[in-house]
């Protein structure tokens, strides 16, 4: 939660996970949590701030190239991005050497249900650009 304010306030994902990042895994540390467990929670919430900071490089960059209204396309990934702390954890306990599969089964579990979500949103003709019934207007029109 604090590096996903952090990025959101700051914008930047290596800022963020390059000073409060290294406090709180020597702090994880010094308390005995599982070092990839807190690091993953720190690039997780540091990506997730990052996307929906309207300060962000990538998310002004993205929304340009969509040729939609920043606020728009925010609002858009506000609601596929939940799932990016825990697949970000999940990801780090994997890739750790000498962790037992069942300790980040329940992460990889978030893994593999985004691709389904995803999957069957774009299946059932799910448009995340309209509201009311009505589609956004693209950055020309607003």
């Amino acid at each position: 939660t604090l590096c996903a304010l952090m990025s959101l306030a700051t914008g930047t994902v290596w800022g963020t996970a390059g000073t409060l990042g290294v406090v709180l895994i020597g702090a994880g540390g010094a308390m005995g949590l599982p070092l990839p467990l807190v690091a993953g929670a720190i690039i997780g919430g540091a990506t997730f701030g990052d996307k929906m900071s309207p300060i962000s490089d990538t998310t002004n960059l993205t929304a340009m190239s969509a040729g939609t209204n920043l606020y728009r396309h925010i609002h858009a990934m506000a609601l596929t991005m939940g799932l990016i702390p825990r697949t970000t954890a999940g990801a780090f306990y994997a890739a750790t050497p000498g962790v037992a599969a069942i300790e980040y089964a329940p992460l990889a579990f978030f893994n593999y249900l985004d691709a389904f979500v995803s999957v069957a949103m774009a299946a059932a003709g799910v448009d995340l650009l309209r509201r009311g019934g009505k589609s956004f207007q693209t950055a020309e029109g607003a």
